[in-house]
């Protein structure tokens, strides 16, 4: 937590942001690491949070890599405070302007996994996640509006 901390600090080196990001979404491909992961998610998230916003497309993408990971972690573990963190962060990416189409997609995936398997789906709809749905659906880009209409069901089931 330390090396990410002072990494994460010092944004003007993105080149050290985008490969400690790197590194902590690769630790979700081994079981190990899973304690740790939980254990400082919320730090790894806020360490990572700059990141959504970045004009660095790849910076982007890692981050909303993380958070797909995170929401398929947290989904396993039922960890139903994690999963309000991670829906808030995918969120936030899911309705920014200026987002990357694959950043925004694996955002609304990991939304509309929290939403199906998860202990969210009533936050997200607190959240007007059927209007963030509604603008993927009307996307051009055809996985956006694919996920659009995947969110826009989901929702609609009890």
């Amino acid at each position: 937590m330390e090396v990410i901390k002072k990494v994460t600090s010092n944004s003007s080196i993105p080149a050290n942001l985008l490969t400690s990001i790197r590194t902590v979404t690769n630790l979700f491909k081994n079981s190990c690491y899973y304690g740790w992961l939980q254990k400082h998610r919320s730090e790894v998230l806020d360490a990572f949070s700059s990141c959504s916003s970045s004009p660095n497309k790849n910076l982007q993408l890692s981050y909303s890599t993380l958070i797909l990971n995170y929401a398929v972690l947290l989904i396993e573990s039922k960890d139903q405070e994690g999963q309000y963190q991670v829906l808030s962060a995918a969120l936030e990416i899911a309705e920014e302007g200026n987002v990357e189409v694959d950043s925004k997609f694996r955002a609304l995936v990991a939304v509309g996994s929290l939403m199906l398997e998860g202990l969210v789906k009533k936050a997200a709809l607190d959240f007007d996640v059927l209007s963030i749905a509604k603008a993927a659906k009307a996307s051009k880009e055809a996985k956006l509006a694919e996920i659009g209409s995947d969110i826009e069901l989901v929702a609609k089931q009890s």
